[in-house]
């Protein structure tokens, strides 16, 4: 369907009249809503019309547009109470070595929060809670658990190998390249001499001075380049892209220059130059770089750093989120290397995912867990985290990592970290754990405070967690089980199962939606409603536990939460 612009303003701009007035019996009318300001209403002999722009959809939180009908050819406006699509996963057939969920359809690498995909350790940082880019496990196993899902349900890749030849590579005046045999596994790599311009800590290669470069296929498709590399402490590379919607061209430089932003660009660069940090390595080392991901990222922290006075270039403007956004130019580089298996690609699931899940791997602390390193305040002021707090949905999000890492792998080293990571659900949010108290029962904090403030899709995760741990042959899977089978009872309680008349139920459900935690009822506060887009991961997920554990009531609640996200509510007395 086309989606038209709807504005009665323009039309009453454009003729001094709008549509509505030139219906028999149709006139103007002010209005206002509970003693509010007056607005431009309309109505007729059995109605009267609101605007919808103007009032009804911030105070009822719709969403809607102007749609043509495709077999009619006439237009027609359409409201939504839910702002997000609500999706259901196939209850019958969740493997907790297949695909997350609807994971594959999430995209973290470009969310408002996320500063960078690290150029370094290839997993993503965040500035959620600290201006400053941190590593976030949360994130950092969604974008793994994105990656794996669509590696398992998409297979299909293309590659393209670039450079096999030296006549295949530009070498600027005082650069050389040799191919070379390596002794060991006696396969071919580039020896690559060349000089660049010095720039503080940095070597900027210019589309003058580039030392040497390969070109890159400008298929929109192809939006990944890899290669091995073995950097001596001068070496660098760029990946130089175009953007045709701006007409401009970019390069994004990974340099040795350890800087804490992530990604950033020098405020005296003439240049549309971005740099990333990457280290000199001893040994042969893979690179990894969704080209349009990382200027997509780059060009946001320019128009973050706005102020007020001239408008940015446009260029800066631009989002670049689908293919045909940007096309690959060449990769150069500069300084000393070896440089071996460079590829174009349309994508690197596996790749991401399984970099995503070694990152678990180094980074798991004493006490089993990976840690939040920033503080975090919850409810206003009322509750505080300092620097080092667990999360539960971090820590099952990292199970559901590990057992897929071991599925595909077979390597017991992930089942033995996951086993690890067991203890933090074991130990109580006041003894720097993820374990509260309910009604007598337990719950796993997404925000380990105390009191507690009950995050319900955070526990729900953590479940998944849980059960996929459950599911392995690991010597942990028993422990993972009794963790779960807890978990799952408090929320059947909370339900309502086992109460009459369902009083539990009433702490999550508003009637019209649900609630994200239960702060109202620790801190006394007034509710945090959750927003359709979390009420849909609500429901999802109580989907997802009802497909597990085949307790009806489960189902029962997301079928009505459903409804609320359709415009039904609860009866009134």
């Amino acid at each position: 369907m086309d989606v038209l612009k709807f504005s009665l303003e323009e039309d009453i701009e454009r003729t001094g009249e709008s549509v509505l007035q030139k219906e028999p019996g149709v006139t103007a009318i002010h209005c206002s809503a509970d003693g509010g300001k007056l607005m431009q209403c309309y109505r007729d002999k059995d109605d009267v019309y609101f605007p919808f722009e103007k009032f009804l959809k911030n105070r009822f939180e719709l969403s809607g547009k102007v749609v043509k009908d495709p077999q009619t050819q006439k237009n027609y406006f359409e409201w939504y109470t839910s702002s997000a699509r609500v999706k259901t996963p196939n209850i019958s057939s969740y493997d907790p070595f297949g695909p997350f969920g609807h994971f594959a359809y999430y995209s973290v690498e470009t969310r408002d929060r996320v500063r960078c995909i690290n150029a370094q350790k290839g997993v993503p940082m965040s500035t959620q809670w600290s201006s400053e880019p941190y590593f976030y496990p949360v994130q950092i196993a969604q974008y793994a658990l994105q990656h794996f899902s669509r590696f398992k349900t998409n297979t299909a890749l293309d590659s393209l190998a670039l450079g096999e030849d030296v006549d295949q590579w530009t070498i600027s005046a005082e650069s050389s390249i040799v191919k070379s045999l390596d002794i060991y596994s006696q396969e071919p790599y580039m020896n690559i001499i060349s000089k660049g311009t010095e720039m503080g800590l940095q070597w900027l290669i210019s589309a003058n001075s580039y030392g040497v470069k390969i070109g890159l296929s400008s298929a929109t498709s192809m939006m990944t380049v890899t290669f091995s590399w073995k950097p001596s402490s001068t070496a660098s590379f760029a990946i130089f892209a175009y953007v045709p919607q701006s007409k401009s061209v970019y390069e994004l430089h990974y340099v040795r220059k350890d800087d804490s932003r992530c990604v950033w660009s020098e405020d005296n660069n003439v240049f549309n130059t971005f740099s990333y940090f990457l280290r000199s390595f001893k040994r042969w080392h893979i690179v990894n770089r969704n080209f349009m991901v990382d200027l997509d990222r780059a060009l946001v922290t320019k128009v973050k750093k706005r102020k007020p006075g001239p408008v940015l270039h446009p260029a800066y403007l631009v989002v670049l989120t689908s293919l045909g956004d940007v096309e690959g130019l060449w990769v150069s580089f500069s300084g000393n290397c070896f440089v071996k298996d460079v590829r174009q690609r349309s994508s690197s699931n596996l790749d991401n995912f399984l970099v995503a899940a070694e990152w678990f791997l180094k980074n798991q602390n004493d006490a089993g867990g990976w840690s939040v390193p920033v503080s975090r305040t919850v409810g206003g002021t009322h509750l505080s985290l300092p620097a080092g707090w667990h999360s539960a949905m971090a820590q099952g999000h990292a199970l559901s990592v590990l057992v897929r890492a071991f599925g595909l792998l077979n390597d017991s080293v992930y089942l033995d970290v996951a086993g690890k990571a067991l203890d933090v659900f074991e130990k109580a949010a006041s003894d720097g754990g993820v374990s509260n108290e309910l009604f007598g029962h337990t719950w796993y904090e997404e925000y380990p405070t105390v009191p507690g403030t009950y995050v319900l899709n955070g526990f729900m995760y953590s479940l998944i967690g849980l059960y996929d741990f459950a599911s392995t042959p690991s010597k942990f899977a028993s422990r993972a089980k009794n963790l779960f089978d807890k978990g799952s009872r408090l929320v059947t309680y909370i339900l309502g199962l086992f109460f009459l008349p369902n009083f539990f139920l009433s702490l999550y459900d508003t009637g019209s939606g649900s609630v994200y935690d239960l702060r109202h009822f620790t801190l006394k506060t007034a509710p945090n409603v959750a927003r359709w887009d979390y009420h849909a991961v609500h429901v999802y997920l109580l989907k997802w536990i009802y497909g597990i554990t085949n307790v009806k009531y489960f189902d029962e609640v997301a079928d009505r939460w459903i409804g609320y996200s359709r415009g039904r509510r609860a009866k009134h007395n």
